[in-house]
Formats: C-alpha cells, sequence, structure tokens
C-alpha cells in the first residue's frame, strides 16, 4: 500500500517547474518525520506565503544537508507579469538553428517552427509554478490566482531551493570547469542530468513526511522507476519529442541515477557526480537501466565531405550539425515502435546528424551517421528503420546512415551523393 500510495503522487510531482492545472488534495494521516530531519515542518502551507517559502527553504537545506539560505530573493508574480518578462527575454532563433530544426522535421523529431515568443511565454507562465534563476540568483513564484498549497506544488518550490543551494556550492552557470565551450543536444542532457535529478531525487524524498508516508516504509526505487516509465513515455508521445527531452531525460533518468549514488554513500556519493558528472546520455542510460558499458565519451565523427567526383563545386552547404547521443537514437527508435528502445540506444557509440542544404533545392536534407558497439547492433537498428516512412538508410559495418528531406515528401536521395553516402562511402 505504501508503494501504490508514492506511485500514485508519481502523476502528481511534476518533472519540471510545476504545472498550473493543480488537482487539490487529500486529507492525509499524520506525518513521519524524515531521520536527517526530525524537527522540519511537513505541513502543506501556501507557497506564495514568505512564511511559508522559509519552512520550504529550511527543509530543503535540511535535506541535502546544507545550512539554509539567509538571503536568497523569493519574488511573487502574477501569470500576466511572468509572461511580459519571458516575452521580453526570449530570443528569435538563428538562421542556422531553424535549418537544423527543419532536418529534426525531416525525421519527425521535432516541428519545423517554432512558437511565437508571446505564445511560448504565456503557455510557460500558465505550466509553472515556480524556479531558479541563477543568473540573478533568485526564486520566482507565480501566482496563478487559486491557492497554492498541496503537497505537489510545495515539492516544487523545495526542488527550485535545491537548485539554489546547488548554486552556491557548484556554481552553476561555470559548472562543470571543464565544460566544451559549444553544448552539443547529447552533452547538455547529460549534465542536466545530475542538476536535475539531485534536485528531482531530494523532492521525492521529502515527498513521503509532505504525504502523511513514513519514509522508512517506502519503496523509493520502484517509485522513481514508476517516475521514469510515466515521464518518458509522456517525451515519446510528444510532437516534439527532442525539445521536450529537457523536461523529461533529466528529471527522471537524472533522479535514478542520483538515487544510486546516495544509497552507496548518501551527500558524498552524490558528490562524486558533481566532480565528474557524465557526459552522454549513453552513460547515464547504461548506468541506470543496468545494459550495456557506461561510455566515457563518443566516437569522433567528422563532418561530412562533399568532395568527390561528379560533385559540382560548393553545391552542397552543412549549416549546422549536432549529436543527439543515445537518448536522441532512443527517440527515433521509438518512433518506429520499437518496443523497449532505449535498451539498443545503449549501444549507441556515436553520431552526427547534419541539416544540408543544396544550392538550387528549396529543401534541407538531415543526414544521420550513427556509430554503434557492433556491426550486429547496427543491423538491429538498420532492421528497425524499416518502418521509418519518411528517411533513407543504410549500414555499414557498425555504422547506421540515415537521409530524410523536408518539406517531407521531397525526393529523399541526393543524386549521386545520397546513394554514396547512403551506401556507406
Amino acid at each position: 500500500m505504501i508503494r501504490r500510495l508514492l506511485i500514485l503522487t508519481t502523476v502528481l510531482l511534476l518533472p519540471g517547474c510545476g504545472d498550473g492545472d493543480e488537482p487539490p488534495h487529500p486529507s492525509l494521516p499524520a506525518r513521519v518525520p524524515l531521520p536527517e530531519c526530525p524537527d522540519a515542518s511537513y505541513e502543506p502551507c501556501d507557497i506564495r506565503d514568505q512564511e511559508c517559502q522559509r519552512r520550504i527553504g529550511e527543509l530543503a537545506a535540511c535535506v541535502r544537508g546544507d545550512a539554509p539560505l539567509e538571503s536568497l530573493p523569493v519574488d511573487v508574480m502574477s501569470e500576466d507579469a511572468f509572461a511580459r518578462m519571458e516575452a521580453g527575454e526570449l530570443r528569435e532563433p538563428s538562421p542556422s538553428a531553424l535549418v537544423f530544426r527543419q532536418a529534426l522535421a525531416s525525421l519527425e523529431l521535432a516541428p519545423a517552427q517554432v512558437p511565437t515568443r508571446d505564445a511560448a511565454a504565456k503557455y510557460d507562465a500558465s505550466q509553472i509554478y515556480g524556479l531558479y534563476r541563477s543568473d540573478e540568483k533568485r526564486i520566482i513564484v507565480v501566482d496563478h490566482g487559486m491557492p497554492a498549497d498541496s503537497a505537489s506544488v510545495n515539492l516544487t518550490l523545495l526542488h527550485e531551493f535545491v537548485h539554489a543551494l546547488q548554486d552556491v556550492e557548484h556554481d552553476l552557470g561555470h559548472w562543470p570547469a571543464d565544460a566544451p565551450e559549444h553544448f552539443s543536444f547529447d552533452y547538455a542532457l547529460a549534465r542536466k542530468s545530475v542538476v536535475e535529478g539531485e534536485a528531482t531525487f531530494y523532492q521525492y524524498r521529502a515527498a513521503a513526511p509532505l504525504l502523511g508516508l513514513d519514509a522508512a516504509q517506502v519503496d523509493l526505487d520502484s517509485a522513481l522507476q514508476e517516475h521514469l516509465e510515466f515521464v518518458i513515455e509522456r517525451d515519446f508521445d510528444s510532437d516534439a519529442p527532442v525539445d521536450s527531452s529537457f523536461l523529461t531525460f533529466p528529471y527522471a533518468y537524472g533522479a535514478l541515477q542520483v538515487y544510486s549514488s546516495w544509497l552507496h554513500g548518501g551527500r558524498r556519493g552524490v558528490e562524486k557526480l558533481w566532480a565528474a558528472p557524465p557526459s552522454l546520455t549513453q552513460a547515464v542510460m547504461s548506468k541506470t537501466l543496468d545494459q550495456g558499458e557506461p561510455q566515457a565519451r563518443g566516437v569522433d565523427i567528422a563532418p561530412l565531405d562533399f568532395v568527390f567526383d561528379g560533385a559540382p563545386e560548393g553545391a552542397f552547404t552543412t549549416v549546422a550539425s549536432d549529436s543527439l547521443g543515445a537518448w536522441g537514437l532512443a527517440l527515433l527508435l521509438e518512433s518506429v515502435g520499437l518496443q523497449a528502445p532505449d535498451a539498443l540506444a545503449t549501444s549507441w557509440r556515436g553520431d552526427r546528424l547534419s541539416a544540408v542544404q543544396v544550392t538550387g533545392v528549396a529543401s534541407t536534407f538531415s543526414l544521420w551517421q550513427i556509430e554503434l558497439d557492433s556491426p550486429e547492433s547496427a543491423q538491429a537498428v538498420d532492421t528497425a528503420l524499416e518502418r521509418l516512412g519518411n528517411a533513407e538508410h543504410n549500414v555499414s559495418g557498425s555504422r547506421v546512415y540515415v537521409s530524410g528531406a523536408f518539406p517531407l515528401g521531397v525526393p529523399r536521395r541526393l543524386g549521386p551523393f545520397g546513394k554514396r553516402w547512403l551506401s556507406g562511402d
């Protein structure tokens, strides 16, 4: 029964910074304090209230083993005020970023168009209850004009206080010190799995007493596994899985990653993740799923060389390229209906997705090279892609090649170049 009650909260607890559609909270039994925080208050309160903010801040510090933050601003803003602020800060995507989105769209991993700044800001304002801004060193609570006193909303604010504590200790804007100047999609998700994973783990650790449960009797491992399945399924079902990944992968996989470290060393175990964070989603997935061999780095895949006999000089231009990592491969495999795509995705060893334009052709072509751990894994991926109706694919040794085009429906092969590339030359 304890496990079922906590799994129910998996649906109520939010993988991001809060949801405006907050259900009423039920009456709960007497709360059993966490052993590390016996004197904390576990009674849910309205997070718009300063005293409530202070209590949640103290609980966040206690459960993480820190001293409470003395002078952290917590500003309460209306939905309209938050939307205006965010709309004024959002930047228009660069031309190369828009072309790369077309490459993603050719594989149905993201819509080609992005919402307007006003639409994006209005949507965010309707969904968010709280967030921490590391560049401003403050927490913002969004007032939706109704009580914000449920356990799940309280835990959302606790999550943001954990981010503030992380920032004091690690300087999130400059962590890790050896970060590359330009993040790949893969690297960004792996790095974020530590930041969001720790905050989500402590959010779940504190959930037990706030929900009237005894943490000692809670099957937290099962709850976090259920949380992962629920959240990742939302990403798989999304019309924009690449975009949704930043609100799913780091929280779901990251929480289990941090929980494992915490079990093997408590706070010190978690600190090892901060000292040596993963740089690949493959490493996060492999350790979390206990499948395959976690990789410290991926195989370098050089940009495509368009110089070959018969190719017009300057005809092909690589506008943008990126590594989507093992998680990007899992999204592709799931899109063709492969069961448990994350298992095969852990055989990833490197990838490069290029967005290519051709002189005189009003289309964008996606050219994706994916290196696997063996020819057998590459063949398994290629076989799964037989159900990929909007792209061409082929395999050579341990590398899979995928080519799509945007708009969908235009010829996908680039004449002699496409044939040569898809054959693996």
